[in-house]
């Protein structure tokens, strides 16, 4: 901005352009989930079978979230704060069950309210953005004793706070 009221338009992320951006980020994602060989977990390397995925990853959004401060509007136009999970579990005990070893997530952090409100965002993403997203993360591994890598992503950018 230059001083004058109103956004900077290169700032501007509109709702529909930061749904493709969440979706494109995802996909990317999950395609490179599907065609890896194998994954280097600190102290090892798991070699990924064939089709291991399929009962082993999921979506979620906050698609309800966006539904209650939606007033009008189609909401499959608006970014829904995806992700994308990935397990990797080993066989329990005696064979019963199984346990977590990592979790491999990728996310998109959206504004929801800025795009219910007005379409669209200018605004990067802050420092307690982040740290919302860092302590629930780390909270979860602790909690499962296992290893967590995320991959976080802002279609509106990232504050310099946080890029320092």
């Amino acid at each position: 901005m230059d001083g004058e009221d109103g956004i900077d338009g290169s700032n501007v992320v509109t709702a529909s352009m930061a749904k493709v951006l969440e979706m494109d980020y995802l996909g990317r994602f999950d395609t490179s989930m599907w065609e890896t060989d194998s994954i280097y977990m600190g102290h090892t390397s798991f070699g990924v079978p064939d089709g291991y995925w399929e009962d082993r990853s999921e979506r979620r959004n906050n698609r309800g979230y966006l539904l209650d401060i939606l007033d009008n509007g189609d909401p499959n136009r608006y970014p829904l704060n995806s992700a994308a999970r990935y397990e990797i579990t080993m066989p329990g005990t005696l064979g019963f069950g199984s346990t977590t070893e990592m979790i491999i997530e990728a996310r998109v952090l959206s504004n929801l309210h800025a795009y219910a409100d007005n379409g669209f965002d200018a605004q990067p993403a802050d420092l307690d953005t982040l740290l919302a997203v860092v302590n629930e993360v780390v909270d979860e591994a602790e909690e499962g004793e296992y290893s967590y890598l995320v991959g976080l992503a802002s279609p509106t950018g990232w504050s310099e706070r946080v890029r320092n």
